[in-house]
């Protein structure tokens, strides 16, 4: 079972699954600058939370995400949300078609560099990727990801050169680590660890250092 399979972690936040819940989505979207019925692909969408809410707001929106069992719950759920079972890493979405791609806690754990190259293929030229994730504040050496299901734990330096190497400029970049604290102080009373969250040990747990939150927004 993956980590977002887990069904404790849908009950987190209304289902959202991740820091800050739609607060920290519309603050996104306030830095994106987006136009009116822009075209929005949420990347990692989970139950379609985000992409429903995009709906709502005008957006033309659609959703992908690995799980299966996400994805048949959010047709349930928001039955008139166009939301499909895909890989991030090969999405199943034809060349320059959207405007943005917003992925909230999910680009951490995915192969980055190949989600990069299949955004960047989606996104229409000047394309938008809006980003909410974990960024690492201090980091004494590589941490050990090897046993954890999260793939990348980058400083902001490295979140800035990554996305680069992917021809995506970082336009803006938001610290909300205090959002972070709070999530993750649920996690721990409901569960005892965060260990569970990153679906790792203990050990590996420590090895990541300091957690921050971030909203980001980058540019082809």
């Amino acid at each position: 079972m993956g980590l977002y399979d887990n069904p404790g972690w849908a009950g987190l936040l209304g289902g959202m699954m991740r820091p800050g819940g739609m607060d920290l989505t519309d603050r996104l979207l306030q830095l994106a600058m987006l136009a009116p019925h822009s075209r929005i692909l949420d990347l990692g969408c989970g139950l379609g939370t985000t992409a429903a809410h995009l709906a709502a707001l005008g957006y033309h929106s659609a959703g992908i995400d690995a799980s299966a069992i996400h994805i048949e719950h959010g047709h349930v759920l928001y039955p008139q949300a166009d939301l499909q079972v895909s890989s991030g890493e090969s999405l199943l979405c034809e060349d320059k078609t959207f405007d943005a791609v917003i992925s909230e806690c999910s680009l951490s754990l995915m192969d980055l560099p190949a989600v990069l190259a299949s955004c960047q293929r989606v996104l229409k030229p000047g394309g938008k990727l809006l980003i909410s994730d974990l960024y690492a504040l201090d980091r004494a050496d590589p941490p050990n990801l090897a046993a954890a299901e999260i793939r990348h734990f980058l400083t902001q330096e490295e979140w800035a050169e990554t996305l680069a190497f992917s021809s995506f400029s970082l336009i803006v970049w938001e610290d909300h680590t205090e959002v972070w604290k709070g999530f993750a102080a649920q996690i721990i009373w409901d569960h005892g660890s965060l260990a569970p969250f990153f679906h790792c040990s203990k050990e590996t747990l420590r090895s990541l250092g300091r957690p921050g939150y971030f909203l980001a927004v980058a540019q082809l």
